[in-house]
């Protein structure tokens, strides 16, 4: 609620008050007195010296990341999204789009990972920050497409395609006339003929008097306006002065649409304001902005050279439901005097697989304990590429530090252990760092990289790069590499490289095309 990196101080000070039951601030009491009181453990976050200090808003190691869902929540009640009628909202594909989707967690561990620490500056300085898990180029190219759709076409897709909303949502008109459930072209004035989004940004700045700038309000005081309602004042003077000529530019031509294209802009660039996606203060480092680089046109020929000396990994991770135990089942010819399916069966009891529906595979005699083993039905291309001689498995495969030789040794802890042994999280890391003794180590695959990438270049002479790695799936542990050593991973949609679409609209309003 207030900070990724809270002070010890302050995290026992919760603790004792969800224990306690009570929180005392000045002369004000929190809480029942009794174990586990969640109105004390709140006051304990939000009332704390630590939750309230103006001093460390200006602290870079204070402060968190805004999740994805909660900024697209305060953008519409803050320029209070509304409608002629009382209409149902309703946002579709946001997990894809943005990173999160209320009620469609990706598992139950959440969106993002409480110890996450994205390479760069914050792991440099052992700092976390959960939220930039979310941060992968495909979620923020889908959030930038959000926002910039949100304010000229609002929340549906009427008129275009990368917004919040689905073409075909249901809006539910509850206290209307016509009551029932229209689609998103019938339901701003139920008229199929004049398709129009039902639901759009309402807000105006108080100065304006009505829905367009009659009294001549300066952009520097729409501006100051909308930093309180979007960034609690915070807004940086660099920021400020780009949105401010931005509406200025906007609204040169002085009639009521010029004015609403103006606050539209001016909409669209604070939903992207460094200080919007952020809690804390921006630092100014004494750096110029960087240039800005004109992309040019990639060109391949038609018949492009084969690729040589080249060869790939292709990584995996099945984060959980895998029941492993049916995937690779002792079958029969076993060494006696155990009878492994048997033993089988009678462990895992009503979800074992009957013998006969397995998929047999034949090892070399004498080098396991059965000589055929059993595939679940389902992997049948797995069964063929075993037999082929592509495929190969690899049983009682975990994490360790050394051997534990049985449980006497465990419990009484004479041999060194991963930690957190039963900690789903911890235990993804230790698995894709393979090296359990350190918690602090990065992926085997970045590690891997990092190292192809020193050789090359001591061979050169010259720092050089010939290791790539892309991810398809935000930016997993065994990609990560040590900081400032090796590009970072590049992180794709599943469908490839995430296009960012703006429109422009003709001066009279007409019709928008979209750029990538």
């Amino acid at each position: 609620l207030v900070t990724s990196n809270p002070s010890p101080r302050y995290v026992q000070s919760v603790a004792v008050s969800f224990i306690t039951g009570i929180y005392i601030s000045g002369t004000s009491n929190f809480g029942s007195g009794e174990y586990g009181d969640l109105s004390a453990a709140v006051a304990a976050v939000l009332l704390d010296p630590e939750a309230r200090s103006s001093t460390l808003d200006s602290d870079g190691t204070h402060g968190k990341a805004r999740e994805p869902l909660l900024k697209v929540l305060h953008l519409l009640r803050s320029m209070e999204l509304s409608g002629d009628q009382e209409r149902e909202v309703l946002g579709a594909y946001w997990r894809d789009r943005i990173g999160q989707e209320a009620h469609n967690a990706p598992s139950v561990f959440g969106f993002f990972l409480p110890e996450f620490s994205p390479v760069g500056p914050a792991s440099e300085r052992g700092l976390v920050a959960p939220e930039a898990q979310l941060f992968d180029a495909p979620k923020m190219v889908g959030y930038m497409n959000a926002v910039s759709s949100l304010p000229m076409f609002g929340f549906g897709e009427c008129e275009w395609w990368s917004g919040l909303g689905l073409y075909h949502s249901r809006y539910n008109l509850p206290d209307h006339p016509e009551e029932g459930s229209f689609t998103c072209a019938e339901a701003a004035n139920l008229d199929p003929a004049s398709p129009s989004e039902p639901l759009k940004l309402g807000w105006r700045p108080v100065g304006w008097g009505g829905d367009h700038n009659a009294n001549g309000v300066p952009a520097s005081q729409v501006v100051s306006e909308m930093d309180v309602l979007f960034t609690g004042g915070r807004l940086d003077s660099n920021s400020r002065s780009i949105i401010e000529q931005a509406y200025v530019d906007a609204a040169a031509g002085g009639t009521a649409q010029d004015d609403a294209r103006a606050l539209q802009v001016a909409q669209k660039l604070f939903a992207m304001t460094p200080e919007f996606h952020v809690t804390n203060r921006l630092q100014a480092d004494g750096s110029t902005a960087p240039p800005i680089r004109n992309a040019t046109a990639e060109t391949l020929p038609a018949q492009p050279d084969p690729v040589t000396d080249y060869k790939a990994i292709v990584y995996l991770y099945l984060s959980g439901a895998c029941d492993s135990y049916s995937m690779l089942v002792p079958h029969s010819q076993c060494t006696a005097p155990l009878d492994l399916n048997a033993q089988y069966h009678s462990v895992r009891a009503d979800v074992a697989i009957d013998q006969g529906s397995l998929l047999p595979i034949d090892v070399p005699p004498g080098t396991q304990p059965c000589d055929t083993f059993g595939l679940h039905p389902s992997l049948s291309h797995l069964r063929y590429l075993y037999g082929q001689g592509e495929a190969s498995f690899v049983a009682n495969v975990g994490p360790l530090v050394e051997p534990v030789n049985d449980r006497t040794e465990y419990e009484d802890g004479v041999r060194a252990v991963p930690p957190a042994l039963f900690a789903h999280n911890t235990q993804t890391k230790v698995t894709q760092s393979v090296f359990a003794q350190d918690s602090t180590a990065g992926g085997v695959l970045g590690r891997i990289g990092d190292a192809l990438n020193a050789q090359a270049s001591l061979e050169a002479g010259e720092p050089v790069e010939i290791f790539d790695a892309y991810s398809i799936s935000g930016t997993p542990k065994i990609l990560e590499g040590g900081a400032g050593i090796s590009r970072s991973a590049d992180v794709l949609s599943g469908s490839g490289v995430a296009g960012v679409f703006f429109s422009a609209r003709d001066s009279q309003g007409g019709t928008s095309r979209p750029h990538t």
